[in-house]
């Protein structure tokens, strides 16, 4: 609902995208309940991947899955309404982020837009976590 409600009016709600997905939690419980026709599900673990067509249920059915990182992925021009980043944009290099970004941009529908929800630091230092990642 707050998707719905803090973005540009002419956005569609036909086609989504969601990136570095896990099993899918993101589609499940929010692409999908507003009614998208199609979801693309983006992952580099086969692990997790393989497990969200049992996890999201009879509605996988409207969903495809790609086993890739998002520095490979390149979805074709103008093909989503709504894409979906979270919690990995951080492991791509500077360099792989830009042209990741690119890509999005250019597969996003007229009115369509990239989500971003990623962890920040509050200081202005670069923070290297040695323990994870």
């Amino acid at each position: 609902r707050h998707l719905q409600d803090t973005v540009q009016p002419d956005l569609r709600f036909e086609v989504a995208c969601e990136c570095g997905a896990g099993i899918g939690r993101v589609t499940k419980g929010m692409f999908l309940p507003l009614n998208f026709a199609r979801c693309d599900i983006v992952e580099v673990s086969a692990e997790l991947i393989s497990q969200s067509p049992d996890y999201i249920g009879d509605l996988a059915s409207r969903c495809k899955f790609y086993c890739t990182g998002l520095q490979d992925f390149a979805p074709k021009p103008s093909t989503y309404d709504v894409i979906w980043v979270q919690w990995c944009i951080g492991y791509l290099t500077d360099m792989e982020c830009v042209r990741f970004l690119e890509r999005m941009g250019a597969s996003l529908r007229e009115g369509g837009v990239v989500v971003i929800k990623d962890n920040t630091c509050e200081s202005d230092a670069f923070v290297l976590d040695r323990d994870d990642s």
